[in-house]
């Protein structure tokens, strides 16, 4: 397994999360926390990261905990990144218009 693709399951978990509590208050309130409209965003790069994986680390990067997530980053392409946040703002507009009310509430 890729290690984006890792990271991938890891936010979309979190990203799922955060959606579900972000649209339930959205509805139940009908106001939320902005912060929280990150979510989305977080389950639509997920969703990339998981599709279009990127820089796989080596077992000897792979053992320095504090730089994984940095070197994936680093040493990802250009186009996988755009990708990634190009899917993340597409799941910031679903949710704005009201697409993912139906699988969360």
């Amino acid at each position: 397994m890729r290690n984006a693709r890792l990271f991938g399951i890891i936010f979309l978990i979190i990203g799922v999360s955060i959606s579900w509590f972000y649209l339930s208050t959205l509805n139940e309130i009908g106001t939320t926390l902005r912060i929280l409209a990150i979510g989305p965003f977080i389950v639509g790069a997920s969703i990339g990261m998981i599709i279009v994986p990127g820089y796989t680390l080596t077992p000897d990067e792979w053992k320095i905990k504090e730089q994984r997530l940095k070197l994936i980053m680093s040493k990802t392409k250009t186009t996988y990144k755009a990708i990634w946040v190009g899917l993340g703002v597409a799941g910031i507009i679903m949710a704005r218009s009201g697409v993912f009310n139906s699988f969360f509430i």
